[in-house]
């Protein structure tokens, strides 16, 4: 592992972002029956997102956007087509 080495989540991310783009955008890469679980996962998301300004930036928010983060792409993972 070099030093400028990606993660695995880093390449789990890519990977994720690269079937959205295959796909044609996130509402090809869901079927319709999964948009409303889709919404919702985008809205914890956000709700999740605004706590953290709320509540200030720094190290712990930095780590807070990043669970955020993860929880979505997992939530959005097991919708994708």
């Amino acid at each position: 592992m070099g030093l400028f080495s990606k993660s695995q989540e880093e390449k789990d991310k890519e990977e994720f972002d690269n079937k959205i783009k295959e796909a044609g955008g996130m509402s090809q890469a869901v079927s319709p029956e999964n948009y409303e679980k889709l919404v919702i996962a985008q809205n914890e998301l956000m709700i999740g997102l605004l706590t953290v300004i709320a509540t200030g930036t720094g190290l712990v928010g930095q780590a807070a956007v990043t669970l955020h983060s993860g929880i979505y792409h997992n939530s959005v993972k097991k919708l994708i087509k």
